[in-house]
């Protein structure tokens, strides 16, 4: 017996609430966008929206101004307006957030979090300097050894003849053979 799943209509992507959108939109598979209660969308011509990109109105209008191009991922929150020709990165958070013309948002980027605010003010720090150490006396200079005589250098061995041409890091590739593989016979020249 063959079971095949059970039909249902394949949406692209899913809009609820106030939601105007123009006909030329470019909207990717997996994308969401609502509109809460008391609150808009409205997307311009020329927008472009990355997979699974999440557009979510709440508490007034969010507006995404005519050649927008909102990249994967994206999650856009609250109200708000995206100017004309801004670029928003994969992967970005916009919390009530206005976004100027052209503007390129890079990504991975936390815009318009107030959850977490963060205080750069300097606080003051009471600096103790430190004794500098005392000189160290110099030591007194040792007598130099005598000079050992050079030994004779050994004689170097005759360049045996060898059979074919001379390649040049032949012995650097004889180790490396020799380290790889100890049990291979090293080859005849």
């Amino acid at each position: 017996m063959c079971m095949s799943p059970p039909h249902h209509p394949d949406y692209a992507y899913y809009v609820s609430g106030d939601v105007t959108i123009d006909p030329s939109v470019a909207i990717a598979p997996g994308v969401v966008i609502t509109a809460a209660p008391d609150s808009q969308i409205a997307i311009a011509a020329g927008v472009c929206i990355g997979m699974g990109t999440i557009i979510h109105a709440d508490q007034g209008i969010l507006e995404i101004d005519k050649g927008v191009c909102i990249g994967t991922t994206v999650l856009i929150v609250g109200a708000g307006k995206i100017g004309a020709l801004a670029c928003i990165g994969s992967e970005s958070t916009l919390i009530n957030s206005d976004i100027p013309s052209q503007h390129v948002v890079a990504s991975g980027s936390l815009i318009g979090d107030q959850s977490r605010q963060v205080n750069f003010s300097a606080t003051e720090v009471d600096f103790i300097p430190q004794p500098e150490p005392e000189p160290q006396p110099e030591p007194e200079p040792q007598p130099e050894p005598e000079p050992q005589p050079e030994p004779e250098p050994e004689p170097e061995p005759e360049p045996s003849i060898r059979k074919g041409p001379q390649v040049y890091g032949q012995t650097q590739i004889n180790e490396l053979l020799k380290t790889l593989l100890p049990h291979r016979k090293p080859p005849n020249f």
